[in-house]
């Protein structure tokens, strides 16, 4: 395994929305833990030091050491198993929660044009249910936790919008920090500027009110240990104990007339450590199989991670040319979305504001004017070989379907703009052509909340978020996606 981290910096993909090893989180988690336990002889000041007066109008964007929490505690319960809001703090996190969105996440009105759903209706029906489960002046963690998980709940994670839960906190964390820290000094623009952006996360993710908060909410929720690494650290050493959870990810064989076959189930793991060994270990693969005239790579089911994983495990490793995708983002200025840029428009050296005749005659078909609450930028991503590449010259199929999510969908998305790839299955599930998600946390509890800042359109222009990335070939009537494509193999040979 020693030579796995030296082979990532043999090549490059400069691609906007990753330019660094960064996870983006794929799946929406349901909250697994609900307590009603009673609140017994607490009482919680209305308003104390570091927090706006609750008799302002004050937003939280207009604090002075915005985006930071307010530097505030928070009461405990009287079993020590769970922190308490005031009824006041729990409102004006709220109210915060829907600033924050309202400013600065881009899908609202496209979610109510296509889905029919309001987010103002949502607003209003969880504040009534955040009065609801308030006891007197207070209201506990749990209870708390359970109205604003619910709430985002009902955007079924259209933008990456969700309530981070404790497991993907500390993963977040120790990705990012590790990012961060191995960066150097001697960095290229592009990938400064991501370093930048993960180190402004990790400002508000570190502080203390965010610790404390997850401290106790991880305590809420029953711990588990992944059944691919259950009791691995007794039988191997660390590498080979990360090694193993990687390789029940990665499925190897032959299928139909002895075409090789790699199943990808996920692109994330429990540690960074095993992104390393899952580009090596597909690396192995394609170059076993170089001089193969078919390759199929099935990631039905995979729900995404890091891209990094298909960016320098395939893309880098086989294409025999630079690949570009181009694309277009829509994005709102909101104060939040300007402190992650450090800048007045989203990483001024990449994106180009967009103007209606390019508008246009790339979408004829679509009026600009019916998205004026956001401004466009046109981009490229550009995946550039490793200086080791193979060039794979024969043809890449692959299988995808409705769960494949974030960095699954970026792949097919890549895959069908470039055409690195036939697709045949059934439609994504989207989410894949935006950008890295940001975090924000709720001042007065340091809840974190997760979303994605660009609004992203497919080439047809449909609304990447909710109409996915469709496939090349559709699964046939009584058929899997593999007998699909190995039927369309077939029909290329004849």
């Amino acid at each position: 395994l020693g030579d796995v981290y030296k082979r990532q910096e043999k090549g490059r993909c400069a691609m906007m929305k990753r330019k660094v090893s960064v996870i983006v989180l794929s799946m929406l988690m349901t909250l697994l833990c609900s307590c009603d336990g009673f609140i017994a002889n607490h009482s919680i000041p209305e308003h104390s030091p570091g927090m706006p007066d609750k008799t302002t109008t004050n937003r939280f964007s207009d604090y002075d050491k915005f985006p930071l929490p307010y530097e505030t505690a928070l009461k405990v319960s009287s079993d020590g198993e769970q922190l308490i809001l005031s009824k006041q703090q729990a409102f004006e996190d709220y109210d915060a929660l829907w600033e924050m969105l309202e400013d600065n996440y881009p899908y609202f009105e496209t979610i109510k044009n296509e889905l029919g759903l309001d987010w103002r209706e949502v607003r209003d029906t969880y504040r009534t249910e955040l009065i609801s489960v308030c006891r007197g002046s207070s209201i506990l963690q749990d209870n708390y936790i359970n109205v604003i998980n619910n709430c985002l709940n009902q955007f079924e994670s259209i933008g990456h919008l969700y309530v981070i839960q404790p497991f993907l906190y500390q993963r977040m964390v120790d990705s990012f920090r590790s990012v961060v820290e191995s960066s150097g000094e001697n960095q290229n623009p592009d990938s400064k500027e991501g370093v930048d952006m993960l180190s402004r996360i990790l400002s508000i993710i570190e502080s203390q009110k965010v610790k404390t908060f997850y401290d106790y909410y991880k305590n809420l929720i029953p711990s588990h240990t992944p059944a691919s690494t259950e009791g691995s650290t007794q039988l191997y050493p660390q590498e080979q104990s990360l090694y193993e959870e990687v390789r029940q990810t990665i499925i190897e064989a032959t299928v139909g007339e002895d075409i090789p076959y790699i199943k990808i189930t996920g692109f994330l793991w429990s540690s960074p450590e095993c992104t390393p060994i899952a580009i090596k270990m597909i690396q192995d693969f394609f170059e076993a199989n170089s001089e193969a005239d078919d390759i199929i790579i099935d990631i039905q089911g995979n729900g995404g991670g890091n891209d990094v994983v298909w960016m320098d495990g395939i893309i880098s490793h086989i294409s025999c040319e630079p690949l570009i995708q181009y694309g277009m983002i829509g994005v709102k200025d909101g104060k939040f979305n300007r402190f992650m840029w450090d800048a007045e428009q989203p990483f001024p050296s990449e994106f180009q504001e967009i103007d209606s005749e390019t508008w246009n005659k790339t979408f004829p078909d679509l009026n600009m004017e019916d998205f004026g609450h956001l401004k466009f930028y046109s981009y490229e991503n550009t995946c550039t070989q490793h200086e080791d590449n193979i060039c794979f010259q024969g043809q890449l199929w692959m299988l995808i379907d409705s769960s494949n999510y974030s960095a699954s969908d970026a792949f097919a998305s890549f895959c069908k703009a470039t055409g690195f790839a036939r697709l045949v299955g059934e439609t994504t599930g989207g989410n894949g052509r935006g950008g890295q998600p940001y975090t924000f946390a709720l001042p007065n509890s340091g809840l974190l909340v997760y979303f994605d800042p660009y609004f992203s359109l497919n080439p047809d222009g449909s609304c990447n978020a909710i109409a996915g990335t469709r496939p090349d070939i559709e699964t046939k009537a009584g058929m899997t996606a593999l007998e699909t494509c190995l039927e369309a193999i077939g029909r290329d040979k004849d």
